[in-house]
């Protein structure tokens, strides 16, 4: 037998790569020990080679199995050792628990951002995704709201979530629906009052007429023919301008002519037993008014306030401006009334009698109250023995205005 030397190559690259992971990190390195405790590789061997290092932690990594922690330097340090295979070999990794520590509240530190980070995250969701829900509800309310104020042409936005969007495209149609029910309700309200208007201005007495046939006949039995003629020619005229062509509204210029000739009539039957006089501004008597208006307020003026007067009786129209609107007044020196008398005639219809024409100052008042709201009216003012004053307060409408 000769004897022979077996030389074996081994390319460390690899675990070169692994190793030089820790080098120049004093706090955490690794080290390898071959089976009788030698190093056979140590990232400071140049300074262990001089004598500037030592390392303290071989003794106490082959005392450990797995791994120790030692105090040495000042510090504690994490030792672990594990074995390579059957080659006797031992890998150690030396650790510092300080950096350990360190390296632990990085890792706390930044998985309390994460989470916070993810809370943020969930909550700015979470308030994207409530507002979209809540937004279109209180949207909706609002719009409800709105609606219940009398803005029915108010719609609302037909957004949100599912059942959100079906809920406001339903009140979208229910408003629809209740606005033609609204409109509906508002035209035969206009239709009423229409027909209430006409109904109470038909109401004219039939005894005011036949009174002035009657003293017709008699005037013409009389041979009075003279004043016969002149009462029906002044009949035809107040019937004519009671008519207008249908239409209820009439400048006051006709409305006066049709008062002039109702106070002729009435002069005439009586025996001139008042005078009347007509003061009018002539700028207003373009302006229209409800048909028959000034006629009543005569009537009551002749049947209540010439009573019991056999002369010097005296009837004033007068027609001015009243703080931009129309005031007409019907006065009378007759003996005046009580505020009891005012209030039966202002509160209680008047009923077709043989004094009274039956549409009565206070159907004149609802009429008026009909056509231009409660602002406007009929007022009565009276003194016992100094005489009454009834009031008619009007705006001022022309014909291009949308008058009925």
């Amino acid at each position: 037998m000769k004897s022979g030397v077996l030389l074996l190559e081994y390319y460390t690259d690899s675990i070169d790569e692994v190793l030089l992971h820790y080098k120049s990190q004093k706090s955490a390195y690794c080290y390898l020990l071959d089976i009788n405790r030698r190093l056979l590789y140590h990232p400071f061997e140049k300074e262990i080679a001089s004598e500037m290092y030592q390392e303290k932690t071989v003794k106490e990594a082959m005392a450990c199995k797995n791994y120790k922690i030692e105090e040495q330097s000042g510090g504690k340090w994490l030792i672990e050792r594990q074995q390579i295979g059957y080659t006797g070999w031992n890998v150690v990794l030396v650790n510092s628990m300080s950096s350990l520590d360190f390296e632990s509240y990085n890792l706390h530190y930044v998985a309390w951002f994460t989470l916070l980070l993810v809370g943020v995250i969930l909550i700015f969701l979470d308030i994207l995704l409530f507002r979209s829900f809540t937004d279109p509800v209180y949207r909706l309310l609002q719009t409800m709201q709105e609606f219940g104020k009398g803005n029915y042409d108010i719609k609302a936005k037909e957004e949100g979530i599912g059942e959100l969007k079906n809920l406001s495209a339903h009140f979208n149609i229910m408003a629809d629906k209740l606005q033609e029910q609204m409109e509906e309700i508002r035209r035969n309200e206009r239709e009423r009052q229409q027909m209430e208007k006409k109904l109470l201005q038909s109401q004219i007495n039939p005894h005011f007429l036949y009174n002035t046939l009657d003293s017709i006949i008699w005037m013409i039995r009389s041979e009075e023919y003279e004043g016969a003629g002149k009462m029906v020619s002044l009949l035809a005229k107040f019937f004519r301008i009671s008519l207008s062509q249908g239409k209820d509204m009439i400048p006051l210029e006709k409305e006066l002519e049709h008062a002039s000739s109702y106070l002729a009539i009435q002069n005439i039957r009586f025996k001139d037993k008042f005078e009347f006089q007509i003061e009018a501004d002539p700028a207003l008597l373009k302006y229209l008014c409800p048909k028959l208006s000034i006629q009543p307020l005569l009537e009551n003026a002749i049947y209540h306030g010439m009573e019991g007067m056999y002369e010097d009786g005296e009837i004033t129209i007068r027609i001015y401006d009243r703080d931009g609107d129309i005031g007409i007044d019907v006065a009378d020196n007759g003996p005046g009334m009580t505020q009891e008398t005012i209030d039966h005639i202002m509160h209680n219809k008047v009923i077709s009698s043989k004094r009274g024409s039956g549409i009565g100052v206070r159907n004149v008042n609802e009429r008026i109250q009909l056509i231009y709201g409660e602002d406007y009216g009929v007022t009565i003012t009276s003194e016992l023995d100094e005489g009454t004053t009834a009031t008619i307060t009007i705006p001022k409408m022309e014909e291009t205005d949308d008058a009925r």
